[in-house]
Order: structure tokens, then sequence, then C-alpha cells
């Protein structure tokens, strides 16, 4: 390409496209996120958006498309829907004051396995982003929900077992090493979840050593009942995890702070035969969700029941003394009418805090993220009071971990206006002081 006609603005853009070939790149220029070259015909035909160029009619004309700022996030979780990376390019610097061209950074890559926007995320459905290790004979597992901070971690020398556990589990996206290319293992996945995208790292991303300090870093004290030094399938799974996170979101995310671990061993794996056949996600002559087992159960009220019902359903449980504890539980609500009645009002008020506190945490909530946690705040003496009545051990240690964080009820509410701005950009959300 002849570069020697290019404006400082698009070899700018040329040099950042150069380090993230892989990602359509939403280059920001004033209101508008703009895709030129090869990038703005592909974002054409998918967003079905108007093509155009710069220069046009000219020998050096670029093609060029764009969408406004404040509308992206629709038009990124398109591209997503059709598996593309998009590469988030900001100006770091208000351009009225900027000397010379423009300072742009990459601030985040968006890709099927992290995306954090709410509306553009399934309310009742985990977004997992899971990195896979073969190292001794082993497996590893290790998967993200960065909308939420989840984090599990498994490892089993079962490899029927395994691939059963990875394909059922409804990935968006999976880390394979680019040594497993060609291997049993990767072209049984292939085949079996053609819709999951697939990223191909360098063995080096896989290392246990890199893992472990990346695991220092993330979760200091909070590793939970992992053994990574005894597992290092497991543990290269959670480097290769934590380093694509780390280096596609261009910051630690602090809401990422705890790891669950699980022995496929304690649940019941339905491979994706079973399920499809027990209808448990969708039925089977038109794959709809309504008319599915989960569909007929689900009399949740908010997006993390939802959430956890579906956690229910796709790991049934084997240990009796642990099926009988989370009978207990319910079968005291379901007795306890009046209560279960109250519980229901005040949950139906809860949003959905595991992706708000998210939000918080990552610097992206806007005013109405924080209204909605206020309000969910509120919520909470109310549905600890419900449960004080109540003596199952399972519900006992839940009311136990509950904290209604009644001061941080009060500052949010004391600070942000009441209606606030879509976007961060816009202002306004601050009350006015007396």
């Amino acid at each position: 390409m002849r570069t020697k006609n290019l404006t400082p603005a698009m070899r700018q853009y040329l040099e950042i496209k150069d380090a993230h070939r892989d990602c359509i790149i939403f280059f920001r220029m004033g209101d508008f996120y703009e895709m030129f070259f090869e990038d703005a015909q592909v974002a054409s035909k998918v967003l079905e958006i108007t093509l155009t160029s710069r220069n046009k009619g000219k020998e050096d004309a670029i093609p060029l498309c764009g969408v406004p700022y404040h509308a992206a996030a629709s038009y990124i979780s398109k591209l997503i829907e059709h598996g593309y990376k998009v590469a988030v390019c900001e100006q770091m610097e208000d351009p009225r004051e900027a000397k010379g061209i423009v300072k742009r950074e990459v601030v985040r890559i968006v890709t099927p396995g992290l995306v954090v926007d709410s509306d553009n995320l399934n309310a009742k459905e985990n977004n997992f982003l899971a990195g896979v290790s073969v190292l001794n004979g082993a497996f590893g597992l290790a998967c993200v929900d960065i909308s939420t901070g989840e984090f599990r971690v498994t490892e089993s020398e079962d490899g029927e077992a395994f691939l059963d556990e990875i394909v059922g589990s409804g990935f968006k996206e999976i880390i394979l090493c680019q040594d497993l290319q060609g291997d049993d293992l990767a072209a049984a996945f292939t085949r079996r979840s053609p819709d999951c995208g697939i990223s191909w790292l360098p063995s080096d991303s896989f290392s246990v050593d890199g893992a472990l300090d990346l695991i220092d870093e993330f979760f200091k004290k909070n590793k939970g009942e992992a053994d990574f030094e005894g597992h290092p399938a497991m543990a290269g799974a959670v480097g290769a995890v934590l380093g694509y996170v780390k280096e596609t979101q261009r910051d630690k995310l602090d809401h990422i702070n705890d790891i669950q671990w699980y022995d496929i061993k304690n649940y019941l794996i339905l491979d994706d035969t079973a399920k499809r056949n027990l209808e448990l996600f969708a039925t089977i002559q038109e794959g709809r969700k309504r008319g599915s087992i989960f569909h007929v159960l689900d009399e949740t009220t908010t997006a993390m029941g939802g959430r956890k019902l579906r956690r229910w359903l796709t790991y049934p449980l084997v240990d009796s003394d642990r099926i009988r504890t989370r009978l207990a539980a319910v079968s005291e609500i379901k007795n306890e009418h009046l209560l279960r009645g109250e519980l229901r009002t005040s949950l139906a008020g809860i949003y959905d805090l595991e992706r708000l506190g998210s939000r918080v945490s990552m610097g992206i909530a806007n005013g109405r993220d924080l209204i909605a946690l206020g309000r969910s705040l509120r919520l909470m003496p109310a549905i600890k009071g419900a449960l004080s009545g109540l003596e199952s051990p399972l519900i006992s240690a839940i009311r136990s971990e509950l904290d209604d964080l009644p001061d941080m009820a009060d500052l949010i509410e004391g600070a942000i206006v009441e209606d606030p701005p879509t976007t961060i950009r816009d202002g306004y959300r601050i009350k006015r002081g007396d």
C-alpha cells in the first residue's frame, strides 16, 4: 500500500491496525467510530450501513464507513455475533487541545467471550470465555464471565468426560494452544460446537510459571480449593485466560478476584445429545426456548436467579448429601407461602447486581447503572429480614453472607440525579450541591 499520500490520521490508523490484525478497528474520530480499508468493506456488509470512501473518485480513495459513538454498543454486538473481534480505539486527548495528530489508543478489545454490555447479553445466561490446556495426559479448563466476575476451574484425566464438559457448557469463545491444531480434541470440539469462536494462542501463553504469577496478581489469597502447583494443566488454562483478558481489557479486572474449583465427577455430565433429547434449553423440532424444560421451570424473578437455575440444570448433583441440603432449603421456602410471596415481591425489584458490580469495577457504569444498584441495595434489608425465620443450613448460609451496604445506598442516592443520561460522556449525573 502506498502511504506517502496518506494523512497523519490514516498513518496512525494503519499502525494501530498492524498491531491488531485479527480485529475490526473502531477508530474514534469526533462523534463517530470510523472503519477503513478492508474493515470498512466487511463491517458495512455485516452492519448494513453505507460504504463510502475518503478521496472518493480518486486513485487513492480509501473505503470508509462509520457509526455514531453513542450507538456503538449495538453495532459492536452485531459484529461479535458474526464472529468478529472489535478493537475500540479512543481519542486520548481533546482534539481542540492536541498539538498535531490526536493521540489515540486501543482501550479494549471485544470478543465473543468478553462482552460486558448488558443490553447485548442474555440476562439469564452466562457469557463464558474458556481456556483449555493439555499437559501430561491431563486436561485443564478455566472459564471466566467478565460480565459477572465468575471464574471456574477444573481438571480431568478422562478425555471423553472432559470433551462433554467443554461442549456442554455453552462457551461463547474458547482459547486453545496452537500446538493443538489438528489434534483429536480440537477437531471433536470444532465439530460438536461449530458456533463457538476459537482463539489460537502460542504455547508460551499456557506456561505454568507465567500462570502462577498471574494467579497471584489477580487472586492473591482468594484461590479457593484449587491446587494449581499440583495440577499444571489447570494452571496453564488459567494463565492463558487471565493473560488474554488482561491483554484485551488493557487492565487488571478487580471484580475477578475469586476462583471456584469444581470436580466434574461430582455432577451428572450431560452431553449435547442428552441435552437436546431432553429439550433442556431448546425444543427439538424448532429450537425454541419456549417449551423447553428451562422455560417451564423458570419462575425466577431476577437475572441472577435465572443463571443459577440454568447452572443447576446443566450440572445435576450426584452427591446425596448435597441433594438433600438443597431440597431442604427449597422445601422450607415452598411451605412458607406468605414469606415466599414477600421474597418474590422484594426480589422482583432487584436488578442484576453481579453485572452492575462488574460494570462499576471496570469503570464503565453509567448513571442509570448506579441508580439501579442503589435501588437494589435498598431492598436487601427486606430480603434478609424475610430469611431470618428460616433455619435450613443452605438458607442460613446465604443469609449470613448478605450485606445490605446502607452507606453505599445512601451515597448513590445522595450523589446521582434520579434520571441520569445513558452515556457517561453526556455528564449531568451528579446532583447539585446545597
